[in-house]
């Protein structure tokens, strides 16, 4: 899926398109980098107020991969998981 993903935005004709994931998907990676360093335990107790709202990004994201229709709705579906990763990050 990730391959299929890159390939759809690498097709995208519209640059800012392609700079916006670009920017998504390392602000995702550094996000779990840092959620992968803290102690679980806490984690987990702290994130139960998000766990919803994440499960419903993840959700819409995971509907708009498995279409590859439109790439904005890719890019705002990406954003959306990273919004409540970078909320979860700044927990700890």
């Amino acid at each position: 899926m990730v391959l299929k993903v890159q390939l759809k935005i690498e097709q995208d004709t519209n640059e800012s398109n392609k700079q916006k994931f670009l920017e998504q998907r390392t602000q995702v990676r550094n996000y779990l980098h840092i959620l992968e360093k803290q102690d679980l335990e806490k984690f987990v107790a702290q994130m139960k107020p998000l766990e919803a709202e994440l499960n419903k990004a993840i959700k819409d994201l995971n509907r708009e991969l498995q279409s590859l229709n439109n790439t904005v709705k890719i890019i705002s579906s990406i954003n959306a998981v990273t919004r409540v990763l970078a909320r979860l990050v700044m927990i700890f």
